[in-house]
């Protein structure tokens, strides 16, 4: 209920007369309430929406760094793989060879080609995988970024708000004080 619907109460729950100091004081005291309920109340939500920030950025680092995770995993499977196939292409090389009757450095320069094709299919995994890191990374970095922006965002009502409705309503008590006196 608003300061000026109590006050128009106050006469009838006094007995039709107030008296002008009981009035202003009264004015004064549901003003100043309802200010200082206003100013704990923007305190409270300041408060949630810094720890709402710090969750999201918590949540968000959780996740980027499970995708790292997953990430080099990935990359140890392909690096398995290309092992496999390293040595299933030298397996072949070398049976082909026997069959045709081919030995000696012309075997080993073909077989040197599958292992230079292997090596090169692991450096490019492993840049690859450099790369996505380094860009979780500057994901984790602009997360936490936000949240800090967002956690000073949500710094709350100032204290002269404070003293600024106080002394509102102490001018409200007082204007209630001079009209019954009138």
């Amino acid at each position: 209920m608003c300061p000026q619907a109590l006050l128009a109460l106050i006469p009838a729950a006094v007995g039709g007369t107030a008296s002008a100091a009981s009035t202003g004081l009264l004015t004064f005291g549901i003003g100043a309430l309802q200010t200082g309920l206003e100013f704990m109340g923007a305190r409270q939500t300041a408060k949630a929406e810094r720890e709402a920030a710090v969750a999201a950025n918590a949540q968000n680092q959780n996740a980027l760094t499970l995708r790292q995770v997953q990430e080099g995993q990935a990359l140890a499977q392909k690096k398995q793989q290309y092992n496999i196939e390293e040595a299933v292409a030298a397996s072949q090389v070398e049976a082909n060879a026997v069959a045709g009757g081919v030995d000696g450095l012309s075997l080993n320069n073909l077989l040197a080609d599958v292992t230079r094709r292997s090596a090169y299919n692991r450096s490019v995994a492993d840049q690859n995988f450099d790369m996505t890191i380094q860009q979780m990374e500057s994901e984790k970095k602009g997360s936490a970024s936000t949240a800090k922006s967002r956690v000073k965002a949500a710094s709350g009502p100032s204290p002269l708000s404070l003293v600024a409705g106080l002394g509102a309503a102490g001018l409200s008590g007082y204007n209630a004080y001079s009209k019954a006196m009138s």
